[in-house]
């Protein structure tokens, strides 16, 4: 039996599948990224979790942070394809603020932007945070 935070994860993968740039190029595991002359790549991974039981109601209210990370590499405009692909995929999650249902909601909290000193690659990081609601006994399937 799976977690309800693996179907998160499922589902951003699915909802970023189709960005311009990303096609193939969306891993949830940083091993599978393949050199750097094959960026961007973008890295989907969930944080640390947060619950809250509420004993009346025999429902669980959890919040887990999504890390999704836009590795790019050009001589002189990592950081601006970067952006690009970042606005792209904010744009997308704006559009499906549930993933069809799946959660509560899903809000952008922070946006992190990093690039190497001695090489052309960058990686901005996109914090999300997913709230979702489980059934006591029940943390498979959200509610």
């Amino acid at each position: 039996m799976s977690h309800a935070v693996d179907s998160i994860l499922a589902a951003f993968v699915a909802l970023l599948a189709n960005v311009p740039g990303l096609e193939d190029h969306i891993v949830t595991d940083e091993e599978k990224i393949a050199s750097p002359g094959e960026l961007p790549w973008c890295w989907i991974q969930l944080g640390d979790e947060d619950v809250v039981s509420q004993t009346l109601a025999k429902k669980k209210t959890r919040s887990v942070f999504v890390f999704v990370d836009v590795i790019t590499s050009d001589r002189f405009a990592a950081m601006q394809a970067a952006n690009t692909i970042a606005a792209l995929i904010e744009d997308r999650t704006d559009g499906d603020p549930t993933l069809g249902g799946l959660v509560g909601n899903i809000t952008l909290q922070s946006t992190t932007r990093t690039r190497g000193e001695d090489s052309p690659i960058a990686r901005l990081r996109m914090t999300y945070l997913a709230t979702y609601w489980t059934r006591a006994g029940a943390t498979a399937t959200p509610v």
